[in-house]
């Protein structure tokens, strides 16, 4: 449901987990309600390409990227009411869908916060897909992505953003944002991590079983899906410190607040029943590092 008065954000404030994400070039001022929902601000107008009347039916030109929606609001909106099988598999690994708002004189996505309840959330942001490329981005952004990013153009995928904290004492050990962590190359991205999975910790058995777990079930969805390119979208990897415990009884373990989803779909594209290998092959190569702690050779 949308909901158009911008004066209504009583109990909003800002998110203070937040590790990327950027709006008109500059990071986005997500805000937080008392329902557990985020608002994030997404552009109107984020394929400008788009036409609602253009047949989809047939591609004429195999490099073309045919937008699927207008913009994030609309594609999100396909998603909540879809029954196409890629879609409904899509559903449950991205976060759930509220609507819309517009506050504060920006349009902003209603959805689920999946930091809501955790005391010591940690957070991991990594975009996916070496080509980011879409119809409208500028060539001499798309030129600047080798030297801005250099984990994503060798294996294609890079760390955003990401957030640690101690489980000892739920104090913050480091919070990185993108203006830092698109710089790291593939060896820091991979011992951050680690770092972020306690790599090797007995504590973290089950954390590191549920992540791969979870990575693994967006990489199955990715290879067999055929409906849609994402170009920009990442994933997000979320637990709660404090559920990190030192302790042989397996249901103390498996209390710990563990969620990976898929997030970013302002540039989704026709993919005319063809793999987004561009997607793939960067989430394989991460489920790789998640699994095993190395890079591919």
């Amino acid at each position: 449901m949308n909901n158009d008065n911008d004066n209504d954000d009583a109990g909003l404030s800002p998110l203070m987990h937040q590790v990327a994400g950027c709006h008109s070039g500059t990071p986005s001022n997500i805000l937080i309600n008392l329902k557990g929902q985020i608002l994030k601000p997404y552009k109107p107008i984020s394929n400008p390409t788009f036409d609602p009347d253009k047949d989809v039916n047939t591609k004429t030109d195999p490099k073309d990227l045919i937008p699927v929606t207008l913009n994030e609001l609309q594609f999100y909106t396909i998603l909540k009411n879809s029954t196409k099988s890629d879609f409904v598999l899509l559903r449950e690994i991205a976060p759930k869908f509220y609507g819309s708002q517009f506050i504060r004189g920006t349009d902003h996505l209603i959805l689920e916060d999946l930091t809501y309840g955790m005391k010591s959330p940690c957070v991991m942001d990594l975009k996916i897909g070496k080509d980011r490329y879409y119809p409208g981005r500028s060539p001499d952004k798309a030129k600047l992505d080798t030297v801005k990013y250099p984990c994503l153009h060798e294996f294609g995928f890079c760390v955003t953003g990401i957030k640690l904290s101690n489980p000892s004492t739920g104090e913050v050990d480091f919070h990185l944002m993108p203006k830092i962590t698109r710089k790291f190359s593939s060896e820091e991205v991979a011992e951050h991590v680690r770092k972020f999975l306690h790599f090797g910790e007995k504590r973290s058995e089950i954390l590191h079983k549920k992540v791969v777990e979870g990575g693994s079930r967006i990489l199955n969805w990715a290879s067999t899906q055929r409906s849609i390119f994402l170009r920009g979208s990442s994933l997000l990897f979320i637990y709660d410190a404090a559920g990190l415990k030192d302790t042989e009884d397996e249901n103390e373990k498996n209390t710990l607040n563990i969620k990976v989803r898929t997030i970013d779909f302002a540039h989704p594209f026709h993919s005319f029943g063809e793999e987004d290998t561009n997607y793939v092959d960067g989430l394989s190569n991460l489920v790789q590092l998640l699994k095993t702690g190395k890079l591919p050779k």
